[in-house]
């Protein structure tokens, strides 16, 4: 993930979000819990999860994900 902070758009963040590389053992998990995310479906795997976890997430967990991914890229 080199991309330079001023080509990240929003689908660069979803991407990542998305991506089980990203998140430390546990830390999705931690996550979906402090969002209240509720809507599991057993059979999904990581990446059909996380993305409708983005879907439900409102614009300011959105931008504090995306924050502390670009403080954690530009580290």
């Amino acid at each position: 993930m080199n991309t330079p902070k001023e080509e990240r758009d929003s689908a660069f963040y979803q991407d990542a979000f998305t991506s089980s590389s990203t998140w430390g053992k546990g830390d999705f998990e931690r996550f979906v819990q402090e969002i209240g995310f509720k809507d599991d479906d057993p059979d999904d795997f990581f990446g059909q999860r996380a993305f409708r976890v983005w879907e439900v997430m409102n614009e300011g967990q959105k931008k504090e994900f995306s924050e502390n991914l670009d403080d954690w890229l530009d580290s």
